[in-house]
């Protein structure tokens, strides 16, 4: 968006610390396009660590709250190719969960049939 770019060369806001480039652009939103975004409601969204780190407790818990959300979201690591092929990025996924092997590929089956 120009509005973003143009606040960016101007520098409007090089007096306030930004911990990363999403946090200007949604500071430039928030301020100048009120309007111009909106989130989907947090119930239809699920991080896909957050249902991992539950499948290690409760696969049913963890399988019960995917099917409820519409958007599984991907943030840090794994990324989806990851979790499809864990021996790319074992840090990520074997490493994490040695004696966990059904973790390591957690959803590579629901991935695969939805990701493209």
């Amino acid at each position: 968006m120009q509005a973003v770019w143009d606040a960016w060369q101007r520098g409007i806001y090089d007096s306030t610390q930004f911990p990363g480039d999403q946090n200007f652009i949604l500071h430039v939103f928030n301020l100048q396009m009120p309007t111009a975004l909106t989130y989907w409601p947090e119930c239809m969204v699920r991080s896909y660590k957050a249902l991992r780190k539950l499948a290690a407790q409760d696969h049913n818990a963890a399988r019960k709250q995917l099917e409820a959300c519409a958007i599984l979201k991907f943030h840090g690591q794994p990324k989806p190719d990851g979790v499809l092929r864990p021996w790319l990025h074992p840090r990520h996924t074997i490493l994490r969960h040695p004696l966990q092997p059904r973790l390591w590929s957690f959803l590579a089956d629901d991935i695969r049939a939805h990701w493209r």
